[in-house]
């Protein structure tokens, strides 16, 4: 899958020293809470997304700290959240997400999203896996793939940072940083910075 980077140059990372390997720590229950509000999604025919079950950032792990700092400007910039030091929430997300974790998340299909903790889906993509063409065929409710981060939760503002990226076809995909208001119950999206599109 090709991914253009925004803004090419400047969006390398804002999160140094992310692997791909999962940590050991399962995803807490704050962190599915919220998870769960910004996953549900109801579609017309019954269908669900299939969400990775390791959290990602999708972006490239960098350490320069020029481009890391080159891309804190670039989001705090693009996200606009006043009364809210979006700085410091970005380096909470970034220390928070630096390794991967398990989602600890139940799948909930009827709420549409089914965590793929065994990484079945995954089979489509590799050697003669078939493909989105595939994927389809077999699951025609999946309505492609999501990858989340952990979120992070600013309880004095109110203001949760996500990472959320989608993918429903080889060119049909796009990764956000999204801005949230949260009160532990409801979950309302207030900004999104794109960070790559496909």
């Amino acid at each position: 899958m090709r991914r253009w980077l925004l803004p090419t140059a400047v969006v390398a990372s804002v999160f140094s020293g992310l692997s791909c390997k999962p940590a050991a720590q399962p995803t807490g229950a704050d962190d599915n809470r919220i998870l769960a509000l910004a996953l549900t999604h109801k579609y017309e025919d019954g269908g669900y997304t299939v969400v990775n079950g390791e959290t990602g950032t999708g972006v490239t792990a960098t350490n320069d700290p020029k481009e890391l700092e080159q891309t804190k400007q670039y989001v705090i910039k693009q996200l606009r959240l006043p009364g809210v030091d979006v700085g410091k929430l970005m380096d909470a997300f970034a220390a928070k997400n630096r390794r991967a974790v398990k989602l600890t998340l139940p799948s909930a299909p009827e709420q549409g999203y089914l965590i793929d903790t065994e990484g079945e889906y995954g089979k489509y993509f590799q050697q003669d896996g078939g493909g989105w063409e595939r994927w389809y065929k077999e699951h025609p409710k999946a309505h492609g793939s999501t990858t989340v981060s952990l979120p992070v939760w600013d309880k004095e503002s109110g203001t949760v940072l996500l990472y959320m990226g989608t993918q429903s076809h080889w060119l049909a995909g796009a990764g956000h940083l999204i801005a949230y208001k949260y009160d532990g119950t409801t979950l309302q999206e207030i900004a999104r910075v794109m960070l790559w599109i496909s």
